[in-house]
């Protein structure tokens, strides 16, 4: 989770101010040993500037709301990103019935 916390922020800028496990999965089970464990983040606070180089394209927020209309354009299809997002957004829903 440290890890997580110090990428988040040298990769983006902002610093996440509270982190929770979401899920880890393995990608290629089987065929590779490579357990991906992703977090979810609650609020941020700008802190700079990303360091060094930025991975992304391009960092914004992004409303929950839109993801699936961002998913069925293709604008989201990486495996992790998507176990990632159907995993927040049980997670985000079963506290709002809560």
């Amino acid at each position: 989770m440290t890890t997580a916390v110090r990428e988040v922020e040298e990769e983006t800028g902002y610093r996440p101010k509270r982190v929770e496990h979401l899920v880890s999965y393995q990608p290629m089970a089987g065929m590779v040993d490579s357990e991906h464990i992703l977090f979810l983040v609650h609020g941020a606070e700008l802190v700079g500037k990303p360091e060094g180089e930025v991975e992304a394209d391009r960092i914004e927020w992004v409303p929950m709301a839109e993801i699936p209309d961002m998913i069925a354009r293709g604008d989201i299809w990486t495996s992790g990103t998507l176990i990632g997002l159907l995993q927040a957004q049980q997670r985000l829903n079963g506290r709002e019935r809560g």
